[in-house]
């Protein structure tokens, strides 16, 4: 039978939301380490075991993350520039470049900061990199090792902010899958007693063996079994899925990343992929992202929303999750209410 996975946020993290939540249907509380402070996690954790002793409680890793830097304006006030179709724009990564990126340049072409140093190393003449999770794409001109720039071609108009996500479409990035604060994370997690760790970004099998070795080494202390769920979110990841799915307790599509690092015309090949594997190799299979993403606003699901969820269950997933939808949506506890029901009527027409 599929269950229900949700996000808490400061919309939802009260004794009386957790328990509400918690009666509605939710199997798991996530946990996003991409925001929030270890004191408030630590207190959300406290909060769940007071109110629901037995809850599942996950843990998702920040990952590593390519994000443009902080855009500021001739005052040094945080600002944005406007990107234009076809126009030239300039990507650089050494330290010194950083604090050059104005609202209005006086250069001939505007320059974009990446916070990844070796980002020049990873790309070459016609690789596509998305900013904004892929609302503007840059096609990749020139690439010039000895200064460190990536010379661009705009292919979408749009505007640009600070600390904004960067993808490489397609491409593997020569970034490490477990950071040194996942692993800071990671520890504190299991001193709080989390049951289950999404993994951001895995890549390989080896990234799975390396937080099985933390959670193990913890272990010693502590007899819990920390499942461990890879978050399948790049090619690379669909490429190795056999290998990650045999070791894994789980496999999460992570259909936001997916989306923009891959074709989103496939995305739902890549689902149905993925929870075949799952299955083939007993792995638990979590679908998520944009399940519900009207009701962050909205009362009521749109009808391809609805059309979603059924056919995760259709096709067995063993969770749904909601992300934004019970993080930070009015309508928290009527996304659960939602999708229990939809889940329930899936179930039965199955």
């Amino acid at each position: 039978m599929t269950k229900i996975v949700a996000t808490l946020g400061l919309v939802s993290d009260s004794k009386e939301k957790i328990l509400e939540l918690a009666n509605a249907g939710v199997e798991i509380f996530r946990l996003n380490f991409s925001h929030g402070s270890h004191a408030w996690h630590k207190k959300c954790i406290e909060t769940i075991r007071s109110v629901q002793p037995n809850a599942v409680i996950m843990l998702d890793t920040k990952g590593p993350e390519m994000r443009t830097g902080d855009i500021i304006n001739t005052n040094g006030k945080p600002s944005f520039f406007t990107i234009t179709k076809g126009e030239v724009l300039e990507l650089v990564s050494t330290i010194e470049e950083q604090d050059v990126l104005f609202e209005k340049s006086d250069t001939k072409n505007k320059k974009l900061f990446i916070n990844h140093k070796n980002f020049v190393n990873d790309v070459e003449a016609g690789d596509v990199i998305a900013l904004n999770s892929g609302l503007q794409n840059l096609e990749v001109i020139e690439v010039n090792t000895d200064k460190k720039i990536i010379t661009t071609q705009v292919l979408q108009s749009g505007k640009i902010k600070s600390r904004r996500h960067v993808n490489l479409v397609g491409k593997d990035v020569s970034l490490s899958t477990t950071t040194e604060i996942d692993k800071h994370d990671i520890i504190f997690g299991l001193e709080q007693g989390i049951d289950c760790i999404a993994m951001s970004f895995v890549r390989h099998a080896a990234d799975i063996e390396y937080v099985q070795n933390i959670c193990d080494n913890f272990e010693n202390k502590n007899d819990k079994k920390i499942k461990i769920y890879a978050k399948i979110e790049t090619q690379e990841a669909m490429n190795n899925l056999e290998e990650i799915a045999k070791i894994a307790d789980g496999l999460m599509v992570a259909r936001g990343d997916l989306g923009v690092e891959t074709p989103f015309e496939f995305v739902p090949a890549k689902r149905k992929q993925i929870l075949k594997t799952g299955k083939k190799y007993n792995c638990e299979v979590i679908v998520a992202t944009e399940m519900l993403e009207s009701m962050i606003t909205k009362p009521r699901p749109t009808r391809a929303e609805v059309s979603d969820i059924t056919f995760a269950v259709w096709q067995n997933a063993d969770y749904t999750m909601l992300s934004g939808e019970t993080a930070a949506g009015n309508f928290p506890l009527e996304s659960v209410q939602v999708m229990k029901k939809v889940i329930d009527a899936a179930i039965r027409t199955k």
